[in-house]
């Protein structure tokens, strides 16, 4: 057996006969890989690879998916999951398994009373901002002004863990693609990215990504070799782009701003009520971790595997504990504004600390 431990929240182990090891998103850079970190997690995920799943003792429910007792099967991405007890799920597969796996360990995260936030995060002397926001916003750029010019570190700009009070980083690879050169010269001139240099291209192949995942989901190797070798983007560990002293653990929010681009001509930085931002944030990020399975995490819900409480529920209320104990704001950026400059930008707004504190 394979052993990861995730910020000591979620251990997760793989069987050794799974085939796509180092194709898991967490293998090179998520993970702590030993017993003993693993041990000390509070939910775990197993993993069991078969080369078929069985359909045994459960009940067709429409488009490859089967409910049973305590189980849940989806054959179009070779999946049964089951809960082995309160904190404990069984993931039996015959394909790839990182979709699956990622909604996994948000939902087992929730289950300890950890969630996920869809946006960017950065912390100084303690002190986190909080930037949720939709993808294509400027996330990775906001981050990389705070961190290379401002002493900030980082916690993520992609997906940051929260629980009621606190932030813990989640140093997942940075996405790079082409319109990125400017942010990371150093990535291209390396040779290190080999990626489709024209733009535009770049946004038809992401227009044909989910089709592609469709041919290619029987033949589970094709696709994790396309997977790791994605002509689009480049996968860059946040630990070869930052030194370790510009990468944080954790720390405690204190400013929650929604980033929105807009079609208005102004930069507009507003307070906001707390709910309105825990709705925006638990939307994105429920549509960016569970995707093209939102209704898969909903059957499950109504097969009895886990409770809409357990999930839903929970996300809000971890979400809006942590949000109101801060400033909460929405910035509204026009479109116009260039990637490469929206990181300066939104720090010199965020600096001027116009955003008073939202009524609770």
């Amino acid at each position: 057996m394979n052993y990861y431990s995730i910020n000591k929240l979620v251990g997760i182990c793989v069987d050794d006969q799974y085939p796509w090891t180092e194709t898991l998103f967490f293998h090179k850079y998520l993970a702590d890989r030993t017993v003993e970190m693993y041990n000390q997690c509070k939910a775990f995920i197993e993993v069991h690879y078969v080369k078929k799943i069985s359909t045994e003792n459960a009940r067709w429910i429409g488009d490859q998916t089967y409910i049973g007792d305590n189980l849940y099967i989806d054959l179009a991405y070779g999946a049964k999951i089951e809960r082995t007890d309160e904190k404990r799920i069984s993931l039996t597969v015959s394909q790839e398994c990182n979709e699956w796996l990622v909604i996994l360990l948000e939902i087992s995260l929730l289950l300890c009373g950890y969630t996920m936030i869809h946006g960017a995060g950065v912390e100084k002397d303690g002190k986190v901002y909080l930037m949720p926001s939709w993808g294509g916003v400027g996330k990775t750029a906001t981050v990389c002004e705070f961190v290379r010019n401002h002493d900030w570190r980082l916690l993520g700009d992609d997906l940051i863990i929260i629980d009621d009070t606190s932030a813990a980083s989640f140093l997942k690879p940075f996405v790079i693609y082409p319109y990125h050169r400017k942010l990371f010269p150093e990535v291209f001139q390396s040779g290190k990215s080999h990626t489709v240099k024209n733009i535009a291209v770049s946004n038809l192949m992401s227009k044909m990504i989910p089709t592609v995942k469709r041919i290619l989901r029987p033949f589970p190797g094709v696709l994790a070799y396309i997977r790791k070798h994605n002509p689009q983007s480049v996968r860059i560990s946040p630990y070869d782009l930052f030194s370790a002293v510009q990468l944080s653990a954790g720390g405690i929010p204190q400013k929650t701003v929604w980033l929105e681009r807009t079609r208005k001509e102004n930069l507009i930085l507003t307070d906001a009520e707390v709910q309105i931002i825990v709705s925006k944030a638990v939307s994105v990020t429920s549509c960016e971790i569970f995707a093209s399975k939102l209704n898969d995490v909903y059957q499950m819900c109504g097969c009895g595997l886990f409770r809409y409480d357990e999930i839903f529920s929970q996300m809000n209320h971890i979400m809006f504990e942590n949000f109101r104990k801060t400033q909460c704001c929405i910035l509204e950026i026009p479109v116009t504004v260039n990637i490469n400059d929206i990181g300066k930008i939104i720090y010199d707004v965020l600096q001027k600390d116009d955003c008073s504190v939202c009524p609770h």
